[in-house]
């Protein structure tokens, strides 16, 4: 075996393997893509072939993972499933665990096609567990599971440059090769198995994505122009659809196609809230250049809200107990996945619009994004939103003293008390109406204000809570709003939070 050398730089990506110091380990061997093997040819002569060629017998990746369509026998589709699943188990295993680090950068190297269909078949069939909605053994789950740990390892594996210290690849070759073979639906795919729950995967998911994006800065423009394309190519046919005199209206279309158009929906945007989940600023960045934001109120306004109260309607005309219990299941689903993306949909539009309420802040420039900063953009754009089903009138008073704290030197962390009073309460409300708890929303509202706003907050007797001031901002509040809503303790001011 002979080795050629070469110095190789340092991959900046790869934290994993590192000294007790906390200083990276320096890896040991040569990279793979300099490794010869020597090997005897037919004619018997000693000749040198890199480890990295197609001459190398590769595993040919001919499973998929195959979701069967639900009008097969339940018994017939659950067996097909399992045979299918347990042998691209088998390959998918051998890929990232049994096959030597050499060969698995053969694959990516000399048969990207193969192995890009090969993930892809796992990755737009196995991502939202259709096939195990009405399995019920803890096997299948298991199964699943694991095939889903491997999807991952095998893509956490072609984000770095090596699996130990003594397997590894130059990061030059890394470069070309992931720049080649990663594309950005892939990448979509793999941030559809995160789960929000899932603290233990967040870091490696997180590095290995920004990592994929860090390496291959074409992946920047095509995230730009797969979103313009999911607001012009996928959310207004939609809503075309939905509006157009001469197609079947939301009360009249059939159960199969709304739980489907659901389905597609919360797919979507399920997918670009945990790619927000795991991005870093400059992702978020592109979102708010393509004003993504507004294309889910009008979503939200003109599709979302139409097909979720369809659904409610129609599952509160049926019970376990009618004859067409599997409507009734896939009412059940659809119901689950409007909630869902809704959820979904809010936490988006918070990210993009409160950067500095989300658990760790983002910083612009090398400077922090205050609270207050995020505040004022929620403010602003409630104020031309819906989508938390707040109306203006509740925030206008409040605006213009977010717009002087910003501007004001020395008041830079200070608010009239009686518009901190009603900030508090309505930023309590509206969340309480997507059933976000308060006490996790406290915490912001007091992180925001100064430590004398917040003892006058702890400490206010309530009775005398409004200082001078204060009651011409209560007065300009309800003379905003109508006689019902003033008189409804979400809109008072008083009322205890």
């Amino acid at each position: 075996m002979k080795l050629k050398e070469e110095t190789m730089a340092p991959n900046m990506l790869d934290t994993t393997d590192t000294t007790r110091d906390g200083k990276q380990a320096e890896l040991q061997g040569t990279p793979v893509d300099q490794l010869y093997h020597s090997i005897l040819d037919p004619r018997g002569k000693l000749v040198e072939i890199p480890a990295l060629s197609e001459q190398w017998p590769r595993m040919a990746l001919t499973a998929r993972y195959i979701r069967y369509p639900g009008v097969m026998d339940k018994k017939d589709a659950l067996t097909a499933w399992r045979s299918a699943a347990q042998a691209y188990a088998e390959q998918l295993r051998m890929l990232t665990s049994s096959m030597s680090y050499d060969r698995f950068w053969c694959h990516v190297a000399f048969a990207p096609a193969e192995l890009l269909e090969f993930l892809r078949s796992f990755s737009t069939n196995g991502t939202r567990a259709y096939d195990l909605v009405n399995v019920e053994h803890p096997d299948d789950a298991a199964l699943l599971a694991r095939i889903t740990a491997m999807f991952v390892l095998c893509l956490v594996t072609i984000s770095k440059t090596h699996r130990s210290r003594k397997e590894h690849i130059s990061s030059a070759k890394h470069s070309e090769l992931v720049q080649k073979f990663i594309k950005l639906p892939l990448l979509l795919d793999f941030c559809a198995f995160f789960q929000p729950t899932q603290a233990e995967l967040y870091r490696v998911m997180s590095n290995a994505l920004m990592a994929f994006f860090v390496i291959n800065r074409r992946l920047y423009s095509d995230l730009r122009r797969s979103l313009r394309d999911i607001g012009e190519m996928l959310f207004q046919p939609i809503e075309e659809k939905l509006s157009d005199p001469d197609q079947p209206s939301v009360a009249n279309m059939p159960t199969d196609d709304l739980v489907a158009i659901i389905g597609y929906l919360c797919d979507i945007t399920c997918t670009v809230h945990r790619l927000l989940l795991l991005a870093d600023y400059d992702i978020t960045a592109i979102f708010r250049e393509v004003k993504f934001h507004s294309m889910l109120v009008q979503l939200t306004e003109n599709v979302v809200w139409k097909l979720n109260r369809e659904i409610l309607a129609r599952a509160a005309q049926r019970s376990p107990g009618t004859q067409d219990r599997v409507t009734f299941q896939l009412l059940t689903v659809a119901k689950d996945k409007g909630v869902l993306m809704e959820q979904a949909i809010v936490d988006v539009y918070r990210r993009l619009q409160t950067p500095a309420l989300s658990p760790e802040p983002p910083t612009h420039g090398g400077k922090e994004i205050s609270a207050a900063e995020s505040l004022s953009n929620l403010l602003e754009v409630f104020g031309r939103s819906p989508l938390f089903t707040i109306v203006y009138e509740k925030w206008a008073p409040i605006r213009p003293d977010i717009v002087r704290l910003q501007s004001s030197p020395e008041g830079k962390d200070k608010l009239d008390e009686a518009a901190v009073d009603i900030l508090a309460h309505t930023i309590k409300e509206a969340h309480l109406q997507h059933k976000l708890t308060w006490a996790s929303l406290k915490p912001i509202i007091y992180r925001t204000f100064t430590s004398q706003s917040q003892l006058w907050l702890r400490k206010r007797p309530r009775r005398d809570r409004f200082p001078s001031g204060g009651r011409s901002q209560c007065s300009r509040l309800n003379a905003c709003a109508t006689w019902e809503e003033r008189s409804s303790p979400v809109c008072s001011p008083r009322s205890s939070f």
